[in-house]
């Protein structure tokens, strides 16, 4: 991923997408995240995670689809923070998911879950041009989208999050912040839930 990235300005973006058959629901790129929701939800929810973590993975198939539901039902906004602490795919499949995210925002959640599930010892070598391969194999396919992922455009990024994440005490992923307050244990589904209901009281 390296060897083809060129530098580019961080990634910014601020539109809309359909998200569970919810249409207009708010998709931001900007400073250290990617955010997905409304800015006047009753929960805010910080996840910072690595795409080649394990855990992160594990965690993505258990809750992934509880926080897209509360995203689309406007009950939560959810700012994802991509890092890298394990492999070198978290700064590459970062990468391509934040040029997906710029360009092609609507195919972003699947891809961002697709991104987690494709983690192994083989894609652990991929290079740039096998990530443009796979978004391309999702029907990710926009020409504009696919340079970006060759070109390692973001992996700058990935790594300028990696810092900022230490500086607000990140020191492994997943890590959870509902509200501003860092999570001691993951929560899950019905812990999301709760969370969701005791701020609308």
């Amino acid at each position: 991923a390296q060897g083809n990235k060129t530098t580019a300005a961080p990634p910014t973006a601020n539109g809309t997408i359909s998200l569970l058959g919810t249409p207009d629901v708010p998709f931001v790129v900007d400073k250290t995240a990617v955010t997905v929701g409304k800015a006047d939800a009753p929960v805010t929810i910080d996840v910072y995670e690595d795409y080649s973590c394990p855990h992160c993975a594990d965690y993505e198939a258990a809750v992934g689809p509880t926080l897209f539901k509360l995203v689309a039902s406007g009950d939560a906004i959810v700012n994802f923070h991509p890092i890298r602490v394990v492999s070198a795919y978290g700064s590459a499949a970062g990468a391509a998911a934040a040029c997906v995210a710029v360009n092609d925002a609507q195919n972003w959640p699947d891809f961002h879950s697709a991104l987690f599930a494709n983690h192994s010892l083989t894609s652990d070598a991929w290079s740039a041009k096998d990530f443009a391969a796979y978004a391309s194999s999702l029907g990710i396919t926009d020409q504009d989208t696919v340079k970006c992922i060759t070109d390692a455009r973001y992996a700058d990024w990935i790594a300028t999050n990696t810092i900022a994440s230490r500086d607000v005490g990140i020191s492994s992923t997943p890590t959870v912040f509902i509200d501003g307050k860092a999570q001691a244990t993951l929560p899950g589904p019905d812990e999301l839930i709760a969370a969701v209901a005791a701020a609308k009281g």
